[in-house]
């Protein structure tokens, strides 16, 4: 049981870290128009899945994804399973991007049905001049939502 306490506390720390660098250093770096066109690709993904379009949320996903997961039904089965308040949130609330050496992580709050609060840190890849979603992690917030 400590082992898993201790799991999810730094996880807890390492999603604080990352937003307090997300204040100070990347926006400066990317451009309104490159945070924009992440941020359509991760709310595209998001409303595809909320459709159930496995094919949809799986086009968004990299090529090292796609090559992982083989079929969007495997890739949408594992969201479901792993990721559930991704697959389904509540509400979502993006914030802003970090680029550290030079990864672009890009936070976004989510509450699932139960109010519990969650930031997904999407890690984004420019491929062929195109944003697409490369990984995800959750960290549970400290927060509920009311």
């Amino acid at each position: 049981m400590s082992l898993v306490r201790n799991y999810r506390r730094w996880q807890a720390l390492l999603g604080a870290a990352l937003l307090v660098l997300a204040g100070s250093i990347a926006a400066q770096e990317l451009g309104r128009e490159e945070v924009g066109a992440m941020q359509r690709v991760i709310d595209a993904q998001l409303e595809a899945f909320a459709r159930d379009d496995e094919q949809g949320a799986f086009a968004f996903a990299s090529p090292g994804i796609q090559e992982r997961f083989g079929t969007a039904a495997t890739f949408a089965q594992m969201v479901r399973e792993q990721y559930a308040v991704v697959y389904r949130p509540a509400s979502r609330a993006f914030l802003r991007p970090v680029v550290e050496e030079g990864t672009v992580i890009f936070p976004v709050q989510l509450s699932d049905r139960d109010g519990r609060v969650w930031v997904a840190l999407y890690t984004m890849q420019r491929v062929a001049g195109a944003w697409r979603i490369a990984g995800c992690q959750l960290v549970p917030a400290s927060a509920t939502a009311t």
